[in-house]
């Protein structure tokens, strides 16, 4: 399928629009936007995220209004299979940020990561710079004030950066907000929502079996790993998703 920026083929899930593409359009659809020199926001949909947005009217209008969301659950392919939808390819962050540091490499495309502790970005960095030595990649960590001097003085160094992406991991929808509060003074091209990815490629958080992600029970690996955080997101959350699906609800005001 070749990506036209203007007509993205989506489905609906709950009161949120997931677009059918893989990694390589995924990657078209940000070489067309760096090309052009404009700025868009690409969302990833998780049972998580679609519970925040059928929530949320604002995390639910930040979803809606991005140029592009991917399916990163396999939560949201199965809720499009009960629903007779076409069901969108999985991608997730273990696995496309490889994919998407060899592209960024290849075409020159600059990076920077925003979150985490201290030094777990440049771990992550680090990692990612022995696979490919030649990209352009920065980063900062998570622990600042989102608002005022500190806030601006982020915001200074990524534009001193001046990154073609930025990948912004606080955990949702922290890190929605501070898009949606920020995105006006940010000179870059792309940004997206990344989460915990830097505790993944750091390898400071141990990251599920490959069997366990293909049959979707990743969920159930993180929440062995952080019972007392996780259990509302998963042992309460997923339940719920399915109960708003069956019900086909529309969503809060």
């Amino acid at each position: 399928m070749t990506i036209l920026k203007n007509h993205i083929p989506s489905v609906q899930i709950l009161t949120s629009k997931v677009h059918l593409v893989n990694e390589v359009e995924l990657q078209t659809f940000i070489e067309l936007i760096v090309n052009e020199g404009k700025q868009s926001r690409i969302g990833n949909i998780n049972i998580h995220a679609a519970n925040l947005a059928f929530e949320t009217k604002w995390f639910r209008d930040y979803m809606n209004s991005c140029g592009l969301v991917f399916c990163d659950g396999k939560g949201i392919q199965l809720a499009s299979w009960i629903t007779r939808q076409p069901i969108p390819p999985h991608i997730t962050y273990h696995t496309w940020i490889w994919s998407l540091a060899k592209f960024c490499q290849d075409k020159q495309f600059s990076l920077f990561f925003l979150g985490s502790g201290q030094g777990v970005a440049e771990l992550a960095i680090n990692r990612i710079k022995e696979k490919f030595p030649n990209i352009e990649l920065n980063g900062h960590h998570g622990y600042f004030e989102k608002s005022g001097l500190e806030n601006q003085q982020v915001i200074d160094l990524i534009n001193k950066w001046n990154p073609n992406i930025l990948i912004v991991g606080f955990g949702m929808p922290l890190q929605e907000k501070w898009i949606l509060d920020n995105k006006d003074q940010l000179h870059v091209n792309i940004i997206l929502n990344g989460g915990a990815f830097l505790e993944w490629i750091s390898q400071i958080k141990e990251q599920s079996p490959p069997i366990l992600t293909k049959i979707g029970l990743e969920w159930l690996f993180r929440f062995f790993q952080e019972p007392k955080r996780l259990f509302k997101r998963y042992i309460i959350g997923n339940p719920l998703f399915m109960l708003r699906l069956m019900f086909n609800s529309k969503g809060r005001e």
